[in-house]
């Protein structure tokens, strides 16, 4: 998601998660299934998004509430791209599997 005009709170990772403020010119890497929403906003706030064009297949889903079963599938199909859109990092040592 790329901030294109204003500014906003979004809340990621679920009702518990950290709130952060993005403002024109800020890029925000979404991961498939990972929860996010407006909080607040002003100036105008827009953003561009867009989606991978390899390893989606499914429908793109705006899930409110726990997703079906069919949401969960598309979720888990969707493969992590191998590097970072915009700066071009190697996505997996981003995470580290075993925490």
């Amino acid at each position: 998601l790329i901030c294109v005009k204003g500014q906003a709170d979004i809340q990621i990772g679920g009702s518990n998660g950290p709130i952060v403020n993005i403002s024109k010119g800020d890029v925000m890497l979404v991961p498939p299934g990972l929860a996010h929403k407006q909080i607040r906003d002003s100036g105008g706030f827009t953003l561009l998004g867009s989606y991978p064009i390899e390893g989606c297949s499914g429908p793109v889903d705006t899930v409110r509430g726990a997703p079906t079963e069919d949401q969960k599938a598309n979720i888990e199909a969707c493969v992590t791209p191998k590097r970072d859109p915009v700066l071009g990092l190697d996505v997996a040592s981003l995470f580290m599997d075993d925490v």
